[in-house]
């Protein structure tokens, strides 16, 4: 079974040159919070000035930057923390920041063009070719090479993998250019015994997507492109990765958006080559409210069909500094769910000394008071993502297929485009609610793995070649659906009576055995039922939730609550969690405000706390109404009682997490619902101490409005968080608790 050492990480972007001791410092800072892996991630002074304004001094694979990656690497080991490397000063992977194209001028990429008068040329592009391994084999020589030389003696330790980030490669189809490799003329050949110059070229300039053909043309177009780019650059990575000990991780880009825009390639073609295939989730495209994320199903089913044990996902990013505990609890589940049991948070900033702080609008680091409730929830996800993929293959297949193949305006009219991209989210939601496993697979997958599943769901009218390809796999016993239908209920791993809950099932296999997850995407608690003839005994990283929602079993039938954004996890043929009691009876308590810690954020300074003399007038109702505040408050309360007693605290709703001790004990740490804390009482007086915290999003929003823009310090990323909606403006308490 796989090393649960890989369950969460942090993306730590070094955007300013660090300190031996700020090395030291943030690295126990990550450690503390519980985080077992970071990603160590160089943002240069010159990647994206426009954007970042500044960046590390130190220069990108110097000598002095290895110098201090040495102290970092010190550090992990110390403080037994796997280290991940980054292929790239920022991102896009693949140019050593533009590097490479100038040390070889052979390895740009090249554009095909043509004028008015129908002449092609070849244009040099300002990237390079990743379609060719010459190009992959010298980014290798330029950086990982020099990073083993460096540390070798730790890879496959201490250093257990590296990171490949939205490397050059997009199927946008860019005004009247075609990207071209030289090797398209001879896969063309070989992969549809076509031309690509006669048959496939002329149907791929912008403005030629309705003319007969064309979509087949474009679709070949990609399949040779994803081709190349899978052999050429992702599997020459990971043949140089598994030959050095490591793992080869990442991502590329706008995977959200397959069935949009399929710019990004044949997915489960690229990922196969990765040993640890990843998606990002950095827009809120994964919040509640939104869909849970069943694009992150590409990683998770790359990693399934190719033995890979595990698939990440990089979260949070571009989220805002307004995202709250209790939602990114929600977003960890709805990509467990998903299979992905790799969460990366990032950033964690290493500085935000004036214009350092812009970086992404966002950071996860001791400067942000939701690093409060950071421990708590690694310790629920390293829980809920200890599973194994390289064990759940499933007998349905979907079919990822994008119906509208390389577009001629990637961002014009996009109405056929986001209809075909939401009935797909459809039918992937009723497989779910109905615990139907399933994963995505491809042409390209099936032409060359034998093995079948049994049911493939296949949503679009087929190409000639491709059906071709899907009859072979029919006469060989597979059968095709084009949607949900009756068929499909009698692969389901539990028998669902409540689809209707809206509640995601699939099963996964743990330490403990045969798992069934049970999530609740809603924002209100569900009844959800099931008929099994298993026995199914729960595990659960919150005590509270089985003692107060206890799961019903009567003979086959099973019965229960799920609070909202809760996953709930059962283990086949494993015995009941023993009943607790928890006295229900209501417990008085009055709360005083006892202290108040003010986030403080400035233009010039970096970061700070502020204590402040608390002000009770402001204390009303259970909300703290401070204008702008965000930080940590700590309210105090006592109660007297004749004799030990276990009592169940429990809150309507903690803004935004709360940590409980009882007479200077630690007492528990909630960030979600239910808000309940199991609260060990002794005989005679009792002094109870909630320490909550809020997010940071108000003081950004003040120090943006008051301090930066009038700067002109913002980046890019700022209108979009601004277009978010509001769910962390207060702190404190709501409703009395029991």
């Amino acid at each position: 079974m796989l090393s649960n050492t890989l369950a969460t990480g942090i993306f730590w972007f070094w955007n300013a040159t660090p300190t031996p001791a700020g090395i030291r410092r943030q690295l126990r800072d990550i450690s503390d919070a519980g985080f077992n892996c970071v990603y160590i991630h160089p943002m240069p002074d010159s990647f994206h000035p426009w954007n970042f304004f500044v960046g590390m001094k130190c220069s990108y694979l110097g000598k002095k930057y290895f110098e201090l990656l040495a102290v970092a690497l010190e550090e992990c080991k110390k403080l037994g923390l796997t280290m991940m490397l980054y292929d790239e000063g920022g991102w896009p992977s693949g140019g050593v920041l533009d590097r490479l194209i100038a040390r070889y001028p052979e390895c740009r990429g090249k554009f095909l063009v043509r004028d008015e008068h129908g002449n092609v040329s070849a244009i040099d592009a300002d990237f390079p070719d990743l379609l060719s391994c010459r190009s992959t084999e010298r980014f290798i020589e330029l950086t990982h090479e020099l990073y083993y030389r460096h540390f070798g003696r730790e890879f496959g330790k201490t250093i257990k993998g590296i990171f490949t980030d939205e490397p050059f490669f997009s199927m946008v189809n860019d005004a009247d250019r075609v990207f071209y490799s030289p090797q398209m003329d001879e896969l063309a050949k070989k992969m549809f015994n076509c031309s690509f110059e006669k048959d496939l070229l002329p149907l791929l300039w912008k403005g030629t997507g309705n003319l007969p053909g064309a979509a087949a043309a474009r679709r070949k177009y990609m399949e040779i492109a994803s081709k190349l780019f899978a052999d050429n650059y992702i599997a020459v990575l990971g043949k140089w990765c598994k030959k050095h000990r490591i793992a080869l991780a990442g991502h590329v880009n706008h995977e959200d958006e397959y069935f949009i825009n399929a710019d990004c390639g044949d997915l489960p073609e690229i990922f196969s080559g990765m040993e640890i295939p990843g998606v990002d989730a950095i827009w809120r495209q994964i919040y509640p409210g939104n869909s849970p994320g069943y694009y992150a199903r590409f990683a998770s089913g790359a990693a399934i069909a190719n033995g890979r044990e595990r698939a990440l996902c990089e979260c949070f990013n571009v989220y805002g500094y307004g995202l709250i505990p209790r939602e990114m609890d929600w977003v960890a589940n709805a990509l467990v769910m998903q299979g992905i049991n790799h969460l990366l948070v990032m950033p964690y900033i290493y500085s935000d000394t004036g214009k350092h702080k812009i970086c992404c609008s966002t950071d996860f680091s001791p400067r942000n008071p939701v690093w409060m409730a950071m421990k708590e929830l690694n310790r629920r996800w390293q829980f809920a993502a200890d599973f194994d993929l390289s064990k759940m293959e499933s007998c349905v297949h979907v079919l990822a297929r994008n119906e509208f193949s390389i577009p001629d305006n990637l961002w014009g009219d996009r109405s056929l485009r986001n209809q075909a991209n939401k009935e797909m989210e459809t039918l992937l939601n009723t497989l779910d609610r109905h615990g139907v496993n399933w994963r995505f697979t491809s042409i390209a997958e099936m032409q060359k793995n034998p093995a079948r599943p049994e049911v493939l769901i296949v949503t679009s009218a087929l190409d000639e070649w491709e059906q071709q390809i899907i009859d072979q796999a029919v006469s060989a016993g597979m059968t095709v659906v084009d949607s949900w239908c009756e068929l499909l209920e009698n692969f389901a791993c539990v028998a669902v009576k409540t689809p209707d809950s809206g509640c995601l099932v699939r099963t996964a296999v743990r330490p403990e055995g045969e798992a069934l997850m049970i999530f609740n995407p809603a924002l209100e608690s569900v009844k959800f039922a099931f008929d099994s003839p298993e026995k199914w005994g729960e595990i659960t990283a919150d005590p509270a939730i089985p003692a107060l929602f206890p799961l019903e079993h009567k003979q086959n039938s099973y019965r229960l609550t799920i609070p909202a954004g809760v996953l709930r996890i059962f283990i086949k043929n494993r015995p009941a969690l023993p009943e607790e009691s928890w006295q229900a009876r209501p417990l008085e308590l009055s709360w005083e405000l006892a202290k108040v810690e003010r986030l403080c954020m400035s233009a010039d300074k970096p970061t700070c706390w502020k204590c402040e003399n608390a002000d009770p007038a402001l204390w009303q109702n259970g909300l703290w109404k401070a204008t702008d505040f965000s930080g940590i408050i700590t309210l105090t309360a006592e109660v007297e009682l004749p004799e030990a007693e276990t009592r169940a605290i429990r809150f309507e709703q903690i803004c935004h997490a709360g940590i409980l001790s009882i007479n200077g004990k630690y007492c528990g740490t909630q960030v979600a619902a239910p808000w309940t804390f199991k609260a060990e009482l002794q005989p005679g007086r009792n002094r109870l101490e909630l320490k909550i915290a809020s997010s940071a999003g108000n003081e950004w929003r003040r120090c943006v409005r008051d301090e930066l823009e009038p700067r002109k310090w913002v980046n890019c990323y700022l209108p979009r968080i601004r277009s978010y909606t509001l769910t962390d403006t207060d702190t404190g308490i709501v409703s009395k608790q029991n």
